[in-house]
């Protein structure tokens, strides 16, 4: 949904879930890698880029998808190009309705964005998206380490748990 569109990415705080039937009978929405989600009204300028950790999600109603193809071997520099604040400008500039933008496919699909040449494209794929992946992972990492920290620090704290109680109990979740 786009309250989950931060940085780029998608924000798994208060991410909405739903039943695996209900996923099943809506899964032409599903995402894959490279996928671009933005936020369909309000917000319009961001956008998140799908990373294999969102693999299968679903695209929200609130939102539009853009599968770039593979006329842009790298969906990384695509996302980049796609936050410029010209870019992000422009799609706020196009978007329509007076008290609140709202975003359609065609004005997506009109985004002007520089092509590079290939060879450009691939380079940069050949180390931007392994830097991107390394990003994306370490987000996640930190984040399961702050969930540890929340849910631990308070029963240390209380007296509740102990240090080795602890330690137990983090070995046994990995």
């Amino acid at each position: 949904m786009p309250k989950d569109i931060n940085g780029r990415r998608v924000s798994t705080a208060s991410i909405a879930r739903i039943r695996e039937q209900d996923a099943e009978r809506l899964s032409r929405h599903r995402l894959q890698p490279g996928d671009v989600v933005y936020s369909r009204r309000g917000d319009v300028e961001r956008h998140a880029l799908i990373s294999p950790r969102e693999t299968g999600w679903l695209c929200g109603t609130g939102c539009l998808l853009v599968r770039l193809g593979p006329r842009w071997p790298s969906s990384v520099f695509a996302s980049f190009a796609l936050d410029r604040a010209e870019t992000r400008e422009w799609i706020v500039q196009h978007a329509i309705g007076a008290t609140m933008p709202n975003l359609n496919t065609g004005i997506l699909t009109d985004v002007p964005l520089v092509m590079p040449p290939d060879a450009v494209l691939r380079a940069f794929a050949r180390t931007g998206d392994p830097l991107q992946a390394f990003v994306v992972a370490r987000d996640a990492e930190a984040a399961t380490l702050a969930r540890a920290r929340d849910t631990l620090l308070p029963r240390l704290l209380s007296g509740e748990l102990t240090v080795p109680d602890a330690k137990r109990l983090l070995e046994a979740r990995v």
